[in-house]
């Protein structure tokens, strides 16, 4: 407001005299900090210290207008728009005093205006040239004259300045003749004056002769809320000599009425009378001061104007009725030239974000957005080819979202836009109407056109000019950043959690930490700004490229990792692992993801708004289609139309057979009906669909399955295998057994029975892990809580003693019966392996022996024999649970070897590619059973182990 005010009184003409008053004003504004340029002509001045203002920080202005226009967003959505304000209004016009100069320096070598009254103290310079010379540099004198030499004292007080100089000259036109005089004014005096009233400081001032009125209330620090900025009154010897309006000068500019003060003048400031506010769609919302003959067009002439947005017909008066102890709501019209009273607020509401005469276009569109809807205008002319398309955009199904204007209801209808740019005369070039949404979709979207943005957070100002960060976002960006945060804490406070029963997590990845000095970074996946990817899909697309993603490396890799070759076998390791994905199925897997985003929010539509029949208005594609899910019931939707929403029929489809399954509600039963539809017959792809109805597309099974025999076999390999083939025939198509081949000890592992045990292992050792760590917190009678140290122990075992795969999955068979034709036989699955080792001519012993060895099998010795040829058991052993695993898979339990003395004569058990195996001796310390159950489960990989590697 106030460089606005400067830059008005600027605009003034040197050799006007008449407006000379306004200059002290001008000094007022701007501080008194002016620098004028040295005159070469000074004669009073040597010298003249240049002012220069302190460079002050200033607080960054926003001159962004969220609510300007249409504020709906990418939608037709009306956003609620409140007419409560929780902003308190503002008086009008006090905050132009904040910050105001208390001091005004006279302004130097400035012209004084030729109204100006002399009096005493003012300097007067006379400079006498012609025929008789001189200078005379003198003050007014208390008795109101000043001496000039050669003509003796002459009369100034009192006189204007113009006054003077007219007098002087004629006394020297009468007295001096052939001289002529240049007069001029030097530094003026200083008055004393009185600002009173409801000023912020009230008092006496002294200030310049120059200073006016305005100059004075600022000097008095300003007006006072309570005071009136409309009525300034000016007394001079007891009377009112001028009312000056601030609301002129802060409106207009104009200082006309803004008078020059004499000494002993009075500035009066009355109390502040009549008050109405003015809220909402306005320039300068705030209270204002109006005088008895406003109305209320000069209140919204002094509020600025109306905004664009401003409703004329949705205007409120709140007035203050005191007999009715409350308030009035009144409607007015802004045209009539209303009669305000004191305390009235007026409202003017913004109109509807309703925006009209428009269609929107979303989803995997070029130029996603409104669009003018045009009299007539079919969707053929909106898209009329491929160029108006994005690339990949699924030309077969695009949904048209329309509202019932009568009972609001959204219907939908579907539009083959392929059908449209070959025929203009198209069924599926409908005709579309007002507010129609086209939805646009990809029907193949690869990783390339993955954006990833840091998500940074918003900052703004607050009341003392601080930059604080905004505590509240309108965006879902920033309320995935916020769950994103959450998750890391439960992250950070899980691994504290395990940290202090395992102790092997000392220190916590700087990823995760959340103190104070870390640097926390979120990103968004997204695609064209329509597509929100969640991190398991963009860890599965980098993890296809060939990369591991971080997440995937366990910690306990990181903690075994000790010298350089531990760095290089990791890295190894994951650049040997790749994803079982490749990029056309994550491309499928992205391109499905953001079309269910893309059509969510048109199915939740249908999935509220129930229909007569109290019915979703939903269909279900299944089966062998692109894009599998449930999708809007559109205006006529046939088989065909199902099928195209879907993405279409994918490869291998059973197109003679279509199952299409619709329900029925018959009293308080649904029966379902199953139909039969194909490809090849019209008037069943043309069968209208009704609601929750479910196609389904069968798949020709055409997966190749194979299996894999090695060993002593004469054509290894990989074979792949027809329905009910079987490990004989294999064999036979492998060219048979090689003369070294050892039939017993074969090998046979079976891909389900891998993941099955693995799973079951895996679930065994969680179920201990919790026991574990109850167990180190109550104990039973008589027994002893587990130490920190044995629980330490415990975990560490079960986390690196993982069983590898070729460990599992072993199915015992017998071979040589097999190939004998005996009818254990066994179907082959996809993914068996069978293998046939060489003959073996030995004996491994393992466990808890002082050297686990092998040795050459000799028919002559027992179980104990080959014990003691490895060092004999330790004190760990626990010799009567001893057993032994025989080359084919089998075991002999500890019960079946004390039935035949082994420890005596048991040299007819053993045979080539036996294990025995010493188990470990567990003393139970805890109040369950956690040693053993470890334990057991540890010599179940190292049987398994044995089972593999012995053969």
């Amino acid at each position: 407001m106030k460089t606005i005010i400067i830059l008005l009184l600027l605009i003034t003409t040197p050799s006007s005299f008449a407006q000379m008053d306004d200059s002290s004003l001008l000094q007022s504004l701007t501080g008194g900090m002016q620098t004028t340029k040295a005159q070469s002509d000074k004669e009073d001045e040597t010298s003249e210290d240049k002012a220069n203002p302190e460079t002050e920080e200033k607080a960054e202005i926003n001159f962004e207008d969220p609510s300007y226009g249409y504020t709906g967003g990418k939608s037709f959505k009306v956003p609620p728009q409140s007419k409560f304000s929780t902003k308190p209004l503002a008086y009008f016009g006090y905050d132009f005093f904040i910050d105001a100069p208390t001091t005004f320096a006279q302004v130097k070598n400035t012209p004084v205006p030729p109204d100006y009254v002399l009096g005493p103290n003012d300097r007067i310079k006379v400079v006498l040239y012609g025929s008789f010379e001189t200078y005379t540099d003198e003050r007014i004198s208390r008795d109101g004259d000043i001496f000039i030499p050669e003509i003796g004292p002459v009369m100034a007080a009192g006189l204007t300045f113009r006054q003077f100089k007219e007098s002087l000259n004629t006394i020297i036109e009468n007295q001096l003749i052939g001289t002529q005089a240049n007069i001029t004014l030097g530094s003026l005096r200083s008055i004393d004056i009185f600002v009173l009233g409801e000023a912020l400081q009230p008092g006496m001032y002294n200030i310049s002769a120059l200073s006016t009125l305005v100059n004075a209330v600022i000097k008095s620090g300003g007006i006072a809320p309570t005071g009136s900025l409309r009525n300034i009154q000016l007394k001079r010897n007891g009377k009112v000599v001028s009312n000056f309006d601030f609301y002129d000068l802060l409106l207009k500019g104009d200082t006309s009425n803004d008078e020059r003060l004499m000494q002993g003048d009075v500035v009066f400031i009355p109390p502040i009378t009549k008050t109405v506010g003015i809220s909402g769609q306005i320039a300068r919302p705030g209270i204002y001061e109006l005088n008895d003959d406003e109305t209320l067009k000069d209140l919204i002439n002094f509020a600025g104007s109306l905004k664009p947005k401003a409703d004329l017909l949705s205007v409120d008066l709140q007035r203050i009725e005191p007999l009715n102890d409350g308030y009035n709501l009144m409607q007015i019209n802004l045209n009539n030239d209303l009669k305000l009273k004191n305390g009235d607020v007026l409202s003017i509401h913004p109109v509807a974000d309703n925006l009209k005469n428009a269609i929107l276009v979303s989803g995997h569109a070029k130029q996603p957005g409104f669009a003018a809807l045009i009299d007539g205008m079919r969707i053929g002319e909106l898209l009329s080819s491929q160029d108006d398309l994005l690339a990949m955009t699924d030309l077969n199904y695009v949904l048209v979202k329309r509202e019932d204007k009568q009972t609001n209801d959204i219907q939908f209808l579907q539009v083959d836009l392929e059908d449209v740019f070959q025929d203009k005369q198209s069924e599926s070039n409908i005709l579309l109407s007002e507010k129609d949404e086209i939805l646009l979709l990809p029907s193949l979207l690869t990783p390339d056109v993955i954006t990833t943005r840091l998500i940074e957070d918003d900052y703004t100002t607050n009341e003392k000019g601080e930059i604080v960060m905004v505590n509240e976002w309108n965006s879902s960006t920033y309320l995935r950043k916020s769950l994103m945060q959450e998750a890391v804490s439960l992250e950070e406070t899980n691994l504290n959690v395990e940290s202090e029963f395992s102790g092997r997590y000392k220190t916590q990845p700087t990823e995760i930490q959340g103190k104070e000095g870390s640097i926390m970074r979120y990103y968004e996946y997204s695609i064209y700004d329509y597509c929100s990817l969640p991190e398991d899909i963009a860890i599965s697309t980098i993890e296809s490229s060939g990369f591991r993603a971080k997440k995937s490396v366990p910690l306990e890799d990181l903690g075994d990792i000790k010298t350089p070759k531990d760095v290089l076998d990791l890295q190894q390791e994951i650049e040997n692992e790749r994803a079982a994905k490749s990029n056309s199925s994550i491309a499928v897997d992205i391109t499905l993801f953001c079309r269910e985003q893309l059509l969510k929010p048109f199915v939740e539509i249908i999935q509220r708004q129930i229909d007569e029949d109290g019915e979703e208005d939903v269909i279900s594609v299944y089966g062998n289609v692109h894009f599998p899910g449930d999708y809007p019931l559109t205006s006529n939707m046939d088989l065909a139309d199902a099928i195209k929403a879907a993405g279409g029929q994918k490869n291998s489809t059973y197109s003679s057979e279509i199952e299409l399954s619709r329900s029925d509600v018959t009293g308080k039963k649904i029966s379902v009906y199953n139909s039969v539809a194909s490809y090849s017959d019209t008037n069943s792809m043309t069968m209208k669909l009704k609601e929750r109805d479910i196609v389904n597309l069968k798949e020709i099974s055409n997966d190749i399955k194979t299996v894999e025999i090695t060993g002593e076999v004469f054509f290894k390999g990989t074979y792949p295998i027809s329905e009910n083939q079987t490990i004989n025939e294999l064999i036979i198509r492998a060219g048979g057994l090689t003369e070294y081949a050892s039939v017993d000890a074969a090998r046979f592992i079976r891909k389900s029975l891998q993941e099955s045990e693995m799973q079951r292992l895996e679930n065994a050792r969680s179920e201990l892990k919790r026991k574990i760590v109850l167990s180190s917190q109550a104990a039973g009678l008589g027994e002893n809580p587990l130490s920190g140290g044995a629980i330490n122990q415990l975990t560490t075992l079960l986390t690196e003693d993982t069983p590898q795969d070729e460990a599992l999955g072993r199915l015992v068979i017998d071979l040589d019966a097999i190939m004998g034709g005996s009818d254990l036989d066994i179907i082959l699955e996809d993914g068996d392996k069978l293998h046939i080792p060489k003959v073996q001519q030995t004996i491994s012993v393992i466990g808890e022996v002082y050297v686990p060895n092998t040795h050459v099998f000799k028919s002559n010795l027992g179980i104990s024999d080959y014990i003691n040829l490895s060092g004999g058991a330790n004190e760990f052993a626990d010799s009567n649970t001893i057993y032994i695993v025989k080359s084919d898979g089998s075991i002999l339990s500890p019960d079946q070897l004390s039935n035949s003395g082994f420890f005596r004569a048991s040299s007819s058990i053993l045979e080539n590619g036996d294990t025995i195996v010493v188990p470990l001796t567990v003393k139970p310390f805890s109040a369950i059973r956690a040693t053993t159950e470890v334990t057991q489960i540890i010599y179940q990989m190292a049987l398994a182990a044995a089972a593999v590697n012995s053969f």
